[in-house]
């Protein structure tokens, strides 16, 4: 039958007949068009994907847009289910740079192997979606709780975009049409951290939205001092070294310039610490966690680590590759193998050089060891408890202490000093490094049980003396120590505090969120919170409005005629030719600094439909005999007039001032 068969084709095409119309007569040639669907919106590439049913194989198809055209080739999944299940198809991209904008048409061409063609049009509408550009906030900006928003929508549309809007939290914040710009408050209290969104609407209903984290901290007892394009790993006197996107750069803090130290898309910088001559960093890569030390310049691959074994002080920096303990004089960049029975983790060095780690010189016994001046000592001999995870500041070494591994295991905070090694304290629940024991300067911080409460916070002097610090109700930790004893801690109430040594009566003062980062430099408290570092000030200075008694209306005067609220934008007897009505406000704590002028200080409203105005500032200046109290005169903008009540606030030098009302008539 297939002999015969052969002999057929054979016979009809030499009468002039085609293996086509041997088969089907007429042949099936269908296109159906899967994107774009009808009508709907495309930028400056036209993404194009179609099935066919065909009784031939297909030879091409192609796609076109006013003369613009495109092979489209053949996938197996154009088109794919929610449940995973795919069909096959025809896809391509057609660009659309340089037409008008407009409805357009599509027309697909499909072609089979004898030559046979069909064509499929499809409408759609040539329109690029507004573009936003956000030039502030950064990502990682602190919110106090004011944060300031300088955003733009463009559109193709002449008209420009239909709205734009700023919200947090399914929330509306600010609202505009072509850009906002000004500060927007944010929660005070409850929230510390979150994402704020940018959605731009064009006039055929297209939406673009970006993105910005931020992080709240509404503490009055701290003060920015700097701020980068990233978010902060470490801080020196003259240097900020800090992660912008994946690039990881040093902020020169005298002259404001950054040197990119990695930008890498192969490498993902994750931590890292300022050194004498550059900075030491941990980046992941195809191979796992690397070590990198950047000196004078130059990058040099320290080879792999174990995740985060890395620590610095001073000019030496220990890591752990499994069990080898490696030390690195970052002065003259050679290294030094400590031990090769060391933990991989939790290990520490101090800026004299001492490094202490723990090890296993049995299958079951883990000790403490201090590496000193080439020399390895055991500091503990337990045969029964585990003693691990140790940190030092060259004087003292505290530990943990703790029953085998795992289940039920009991643990307590053992110190080795110039005496030998004791027991500082025995807490009910597991205690780790950094939270519930920290070494400085001979002090000692640590936990300790109370009556009530499982872990209350407290301090060691040099000289021996026990003191308790924290008193709260709820468990407290440890966030930071200085080499004077003050100690900041946090508690469950998700607040940190900050109490001084020698300070016995004084209740701790709250500095802040327990999401900051605080420690000790040049004599002073700082704290990072995301991209900015700030100071913790003990008599702090924040900038207060003054408003009437037991209400949140404002205190202002019309400049001119003394009167106070409702106000006009406009004043008939006005002293200006404008026209324009100018008020003055009080307050209190407007710290200027020696060449501030007006520029220093910032008023704005913002209405009930969440729109923002700047006032422009005329005059700042003391009120005669009474140095406390500050005059800010500003003009009202005439879009304000009729607005009612709105929201008025200020800033100085960058601090966020009490936001009051005002009613504009």
């Amino acid at each position: 039958m297939k002999k015969s068969l052969i002999t057929l084709i054979l016979l009809c095409s030499a009468c002039g007949l085609s293996y086509a119309h041997l088969i089907a007569d007429p042949p099936t040639l269908d296109i159906f068009i899967l994107r774009p669907a009808a009508g709907a919106p495309a930028g400056n590439i036209l993404k194009v994907a179609v099935q066919i049913s065909s009784t031939f194989e297909i030879k091409s198809v192609k796609a076109s847009v006013e003369g613009r055209e495109a092979e489209l080739a053949f996938s197996d999944a154009v088109s794919c289910s929610p449940t995973g299940v795919c069909v096959p198809g025809w896809v391509g991209d057609v660009s659309l740079s340089g037409l008008s904008r407009g409805p357009k048409i599509l027309t697909v061409i499909a072609t089979d192997v004898f030559g046979n063609t069909s064509q499929k049009q499809g409408t759609f509408v040539y329109d690029q979606p507004p573009a936003v550009n956000i030039a502030a906030p950064l990502d990682q900006t602190v919110a106090r709780p004011g944060i300031f928003v300088d955003v733009t929508c463009t559109d193709d549309d002449p008209a420009g975009c239909v709205s734009l809007t700023v919200s947090f939290s399914e929330g509306t914040l600010a609202t505009g049409k072509d850009a906002i710009k000004g500060h927007l408050f944010l929660p005070a209290s409850g929230i510390t951290s979150g994402t704020l969104t940018f959605t731009a609407r064009d006039s055929i209903g297209q939406t673009t939205k970006l993105t910005r984290n931020f992080f709240i901290e509404t503490s009055i007892n701290l003060s920015e001092v700097a701020n980068v394009g990233g978010r902060i790993l470490d801080v020196e006197s003259d240097r900020i070294l800090f992660l912008e996107d994946n690039s990881l750069k040093i902020r020169d803090r005298a002259s404001g310039l950054d040197t990119v130290v990695m930008n890498d898309s192969a490498k993902f910088p994750s931590y890292g610490f300022l050194a004498p001559k550059g900075a030491i960093f941990s980046a992941g890569t195809m191979q796992g966690f690397t070590l990198y030390d950047w000196r004078d310049g130059n990058l040099i691959n320290l080879g792999l680590d174990s995740s985060t074994s890395l620590k610095v002080k001073g000019k030496y920096a220990i890591w752990s590759l499994g069990s080898s303990l490696i030390l690195r004089d970052l002065d003259s960049g050679t290294n030094t193998q400590v031990s090769t029975i060391a933990g991989n983790i939790n290990n520490d060095v101090s800026a004299s050089g001492d490094v202490v780690y723990w090890g296993n010189d049995s299958p079951t016994n883990f000790n403490v060891y201090r590496y000193r001046g080439g020399t390895n000592t055991k500091l503990t001999n337990d045969s029964s408890l585990w003693n691990t995870y140790p940190l030092t500041d060259g004087i003292n070494v505290a530990y943990r202490k703790s029953t085998p591994c795992c289940g039920n295991q009991t643990y307590a905070i053992g110190l080795y000093g110039s005496a030998g090694e004791m027991t500082l304290s025995t807490p009910p629940s597991e205690v780790n490094p950094g939270s519930d024991y920290q070494l400085n300067g001979g002090w000692v911080a640590f936990t300790r049980p109370s009556n009530i409460v499982s872990k209350q916070v407290w301090t060691r002097s040099p000289a021996g003396e026990e003191t308790q610090i924290s008193f709260f109700s709820t468990p407290s930790s440890i966030k930071a120590l200085s080499p004077l004893g003050g100690v900041i801690f946090n508690n469950n109430s998700g607040r940190s505090y900050l109490k001084e040594a020698n300070t016995p009566n004084n209740e701790p003062m709250d500095v802040g969120t327990d999401q900051d980062k605080y420690f000790w430099l040049d004599g002073q408290w700082f704290v990072t919170v995301g991209r900015s570092l700030f100071k913790v000030n003990t008599t702090p200075q924040i900038p207060t409005l003054l408003t009437e008694a037991g209400s949140q209306q404002i205190i202002a005067l019309n400049a001119v005629t003394l009167t106070r609220s409702p106000f006009s934008t406009i004043t008939p007897h006005n002293l200006s030719a404008d026209q324009r009505t100018r008020i003055f406000l009080l307050a209190t704590n407007v710290i200027l600094q020696s060449g501030d002028n007006t520029a220093a200080v910032t008023v704005q409203a913002e209405d009930s439909q969440h729109r923002l105005y700047s006032l422009p500032v005329e005059y700042v200046g003391r009120v005669p005999n009474f140095d406390w109290l500050t005059q800010i005169n500003v003009m009202l903008p005439e879009q304000l007039q009729g607005a009612g009540n709105v929201w008025l606030s200020m800033t100085v030098r960058g601090e966020f001032s009490n936001r009051m009302m005002i009613n504009i008539q």
